[in-house]
Order: C-alpha cells, then sequence, then structure tokens
C-alpha cells in the first residue's frame, strides 16, 4: 500500500518544482543588495547610486551595500552585475560609457550589453556643454564655428579617450565640417587647468563643472548639448539650435542581470523611478547640474539602443579604440 501512495503521489511531487518556477518567485529581498558603482567613492556617480541606495533600504527593509569597482571605463563593474546570480541581489550603475560607447570602442567586451543585463531605469542625465578659453574671439556658436574654420586642426582637451566629452567634440567637429584635434588627458582636472591655462582652447564638459569655471570667468562657455536649454542655464543655446538633432549627454542609470524574473525587475525599477522624483533626491540632483528622469524598465531599453546607435559614428569618426 506504501509503495501505491509513493507512486500516486510521484506526478505531484515532480510537478512541485515547476509550479514554483513558474509562480511567483520568493520573497524579496532576502538579504543585503549589492549596488556596483563604476568609479571611486566620492564622484557623482557614487553620490547618485547612495542618493537611491537610501531610498531603496526603506522601502526594502535591506541594506543596500555600495561596492565600487572603477575600471575599463565602467566595463569591469558592469562585468560583475553581468555574471552575478539572476536573483535581483545585484544591481549596477550604468553610464553612457559602459553602456552606449564601450560597445563601439572595445575590440571585445567580457560581456553583451544587450543579451547580459536588464536595464532598470534611468536616473538622470548630465548635460555637456562646449567651453572655450576666453582668448577665442567667439561668443555664440556660429563665430566658434567661424573661428574653427579659419584654424582648421585646432585643439581640444577631454579627461581620456572615449569619454562622452572626447565624442561630443568630435560630433561638434562632424556636425559643423571642421577638423580637430584630441588632447587626451588622465582626467578633467588636468584638461580643465591646460584650457584654463590657454594652452588648449577648447573643450566639452559636464555642466556641473563648465558652468562653475564659466561664472568664474575663467572659460566661456558658448552652448550646451542637450536637446533643450537648461534651466540651470537658459541663457546658453543648444547646438541643436545650429545643427538640428545634435545630442551628446552623459547619463546615469541602472540594471541588473539578466534573467532576473519579471517580478523583482519590476520592483527594482519602480523603486529607482520613485527615487528620481522624490523631491528631496531630484533638489540634490538638480543642484549637481543633471536632470532628474526616472522611467520604466522598457523606456530606458529603448534610450539606450539609441543612444548607442548616436555614439557609433563619432567612435568611428574618432579612430579610437581600446583594448
Amino acid at each position: 500500500m506504501l509503495s501505491r501512495r509513493l507512486i500516486l503521489a510521484a506526478p505531484a511531487l515532480l510537478a512541485a518544482p515547476r509550479a514554483f518556477a513558474q509562480g511567483t518567485p520568493p520573497a524579496f529581498p532576502s538579504r543585503p543588495i549589492r549596488m556596483v558603482v563604476p568609479f571611486p567613492p566620492g564622484g557623482v556617480s557614487d553620490l547618485m547610486a547612495r542618493l537611491v541606495a537610501g531610498h531603496m533600504e526603506k522601502a526594502l527593509g535591506q541594506p543596500v551595500v555600495i561596492d565600487p569597482k572603477p575600471g575599463a571605463g565602467g566595463n569591469l563593474a558592469l562585468d560583475l552585475v553581468a555574471k552575478a546570480a539572476p536573483d535581483g541581489h545585484t544591481v549596477g550603475v550604468a553610464t553612457v560609457s559602459g553602456l552606449a560607447i564601450n560597445r563601439h570602442l572595445y575590440r571585445s567586451l567580457p560581456f553583451d550589453p544587450d543579451r547580459d543585463l536588464a536595464p532598470l531605469s534611468l536616473f538622470a542625465i548630465n548635460p555637456n556643454m562646449i567651453l572655450v578659453h576666453p582668448s577665442v574671439p567667439a561668443e555664440n556658436l556660429a563665430e566658434l564655428v567661424a573661428w574653427l574654420r579659419a584654424n582648421p586642426g585646432t585643439a581640444f582637451a577631454s579627461g581620456g579617450v572615449g569619454t562622452s566629452q572626447h565624442l561630443a567634440a568630435e560630433l561638434l567637429g562632424q556636425a559643423a565640417g571642421v577638423p580637430l584635434t584630441h588632447v587626451p588627458y588622465r582626467g578633467t582636472a588636468g584638461a580643465i587647468a591646460d584650457v584654463q591655462a590657454g594652452r588648449v582652447k577648447l573643450m566639452v564638459d559636464v555642466v556641473v563643472t563648465g558652468l562653475q569655471f564659466a561664472r568664474q570667468g575663467t572659460l566661456r562657455a558658448i552652448a550646451v548639448t542637450t536637446p533643450r536649454r537648461l534651466p540651470q542655464a537658459p541663457e546658453l543655446p543648444t547646438v541643436a539650435e545650429t545643427y538640428p538633432g545634435f545630442e551628446a549627454t552623459s547619463w546615469l542609470g541602472f540594471v541588473t542581470t539578466a534573467g532576473v524574473p519579471a517580478p523583482i525587475l519590476d520592483r527594482l525599477s519602480g523603486l529607482m523611478a520613485e527615487a528620481a522624483k522624490q523631491p528631496e533626491i531630484a533638489g540634490r540632483v538638480s543642484q549637481g547640474g543633471a536632470i532628474p528622469q526616472g522611467s520604466t524598465r522598457a523606456d530606458f531599453a529603448a534610450f539606450i539602443q539609441a543612444d548607442a546607435a548616436r555614439w557609433a559614428p563619432a567612435v568611428r569618426a574618432s579612430g579610437a579604440r581600446a583594448e
């Protein structure tokens, strides 16, 4: 009789794992969440990650541990996320470099940004702006382009090869039809110092930094690279007002490992989008010169694809490659 009962029960026992796999996943989160950040502590990306982590901790009742993993233009951090267990307990900060530029810049990546990562939410856009040394005889973009055409091959500075600031200047040269010469530095501090000193005449930098020096008079702001004018500096025109469709911005969002169950993806995405819209968090992001966003998973995925396509011609034109 016992063996008969076991035989009758066997189909139900075999069906149980399938029912669990297709049903609601276990309670989430069941342990602390690891947030991998592709930059050292203290920078803008680290600050934004901590703002979101604090909001998530309150909602989820679990610690969110910030784990800085700088290196390889964000590839190191994103590779850790891509290879994590697909349970939602590892999330990563993703930037324009990591998800849009590096796929064109590097000869090979240790992960596939489309296959191995799940977009969660676009958190903030960090605008760029065109800056010149005050000796440059240009007060607006038309005058700058005229000066560049009279001085072909003008050097521009950036914080490194393949950064959005480097490639934004390359896109400007393409749009205006003028050749420019790239002078890369190890970080933006050296680039800014040489442009302020007049050793290099031109650069593109994030608004949070560039606006500060422009208002001090050590640099002159010419235009911003966002599609629309910025509330922080409404007097500055966009490049798109002269060259329609021009857009070259930095941004920050969040991803997790591909294969995480949809209910967990939705929970994480919703919390991150909610954080971007909290008045206190949005205020701190805006004070830093960025524009708070907060998107759905689908909208962020579409944004990544569109932005990756936008940067491809700039990378090709620059001739930049990374191993």
